[in-house]
């Protein structure tokens, strides 16, 4: 039997979302928003143009 790792934590994060207050919610959903935000930029600014 193998394990579906990204199955597990899908569900858990579902679970963790459906427990979480409204406070907490809002919260999470910032800091992935400002995670996403600072990846892009990084890679934005990293990314070898061609001009």
């Amino acid at each position: 039997m193998t394990l579906d790792l990204p199955l597990v934590i899908h569900e858990y994060v579902r679970k963790m979302l459906r427990d979480a207050s409204v406070g907490m919610k809002a919260f999470l959903l910032d800091e992935f928003t400002v995670g996403l935000t600072v990846v892009m930029m990084y890679l934005f600014l990293t990314f070898p143009f061609r001009r």
